[in-house]
């Protein structure tokens, strides 16, 4: 419940508004990590390295022991908070994700089948992949937030990507 206490207040800090998740934004969210999206930085970091080496005072990529990546985004450095998680499937050369329900799927059409299963009624809008072997996009909104998957030219899972909310 202190925990539950912390993120409420981090929301209201943040935005000025409280978080409020819906039940599958927040099924989700938990499907990535258990460091919920508006956990304060200053709360997370212990469980977090940088994804790269070099200066994180202002901005930088986080990363946890299983491979998910983390964005904080705040108007100081102390007053930073999580807003988006992604997991790439590169990271995960030979182990399931469970980010969505994914696992060992990494082909579009087993991808996105896994994802509508873990999240009943989800629909996704998916723009082609352009004609210069770009990527392909795929986007569910939820309330408040949205997931991205993404996919090279030939089908396989570049990542997936969960936004909280718009950052501040």
């Amino acid at each position: 419940m202190i925990w539950l206490a912390l993120i409420a207040q981090a929301g209201l800090a943040n935005t000025g508004y409280l978080y409020l998740p819906s039940p599958d934004q927040a099924r989700i969210d938990r499907s990535f990590s258990m460091i919920a999206i508006d956990t304060p930085l200053i709360l997370a970091r212990p469980r977090l390295k940088p994804a790269v080496s070099g200066d994180c005072a202002t901005a930088c990529e986080w990363m946890d022991r299983d491979g998910v990546r983390y964005s904080f985004r705040g108007e100081t450095a102390g007053r930073q908070y999580l807003v988006a998680k992604t997991v790439r499937a590169a990271d995960y050369v030979w182990k399931s994700i469970p980010a969505l329900g994914i696992g060992q799927a990494r082909d579009r059409a087993l991808v996105i089948a896994a994802v509508q299963r873990q999240v009943r009624g989800l629909r996704l809008d998916c723009a082609p992949a352009s004609a210069s072997g770009g990527t392909e996009t795929c986007r569910a909104d939820l309330k408040p937030g949205w997931i991205t998957l993404s996919f090279q030219a030939d089908g396989k899972l570049i990542d997936a990507t969960l936004v909280g909310y718009p950052a501040p």
